[in-house]
């Protein structure tokens, strides 16, 4: 006995058959999925949510591969796929952050503000000038303008939460 086995023996179920197919179609919550053994009938109905809360789901593409358990000959549920996307707690929070682009952009912020400081360090209040010597000394600062950041430019829409 596998640790598989032992926990599902504990938990009073049996362990589910690992099936790999391709989808054939899907609806929203459930595929039809082709078993890459041709000779047997194609899944319907296979749910795309993973167990019982169905808290982790995919959303595979129609011709990707995926994993199916199946807990008995007609049911189961897709736990991976090759294609198409991972929706974590529904969805509704809209993609996951891609950490690159948005340390990236964090850094753009601090080297602007660091580049601030520098001018602000280096000016030398001149009485009765009017600003003209902050306004010196902050003119290279002020001439490089951010870009806006638009939500596509952090968002891994492969995955949903």
């Amino acid at each position: 006995m596998d640790i598989r086995d032992a926990i599902h023996a504990l938990a009073g179920t049996p362990a589910p058959t690992i099936v790999v197919g391709t989808v054939v179609s899907t609806d929203g919550t459930t595929a039809t999925v082709q078993p890459l053994d041709d000779t047997a009938a194609p899944l319907p109905g296979i749910d795309l949510g993973v167990g019982p809360t169905s808290a982790i789901g995919f959303r595979p593409d129609e011709g990707a591969v995926v994993l199916v358990a199946l807990d008995s000959p007609t049911t189961g549920y897709v736990v991976g796929t090759s294609r198409g996307r991972l929706v974590l707690n529904g969805g509704e929070l809209g993609a996951m952050v891609s950490i690159g682009p948005l340390v990236d952009a964090i850094n753009a912020i601090k080297k602007d503000l660091n580049d601030l400081k520098t001018a602000f360090k280096g000016w030398t209040p001149t009485p009765q000038d009017g600003g003209a010597a902050l306004k010196a000394a902050t003119s290279q600062w002020a001439a490089d303008t951010l870009s806006s950041t638009a939500t596509d430019d952090l968002a891994d829409n492969n995955i949903t939460h």
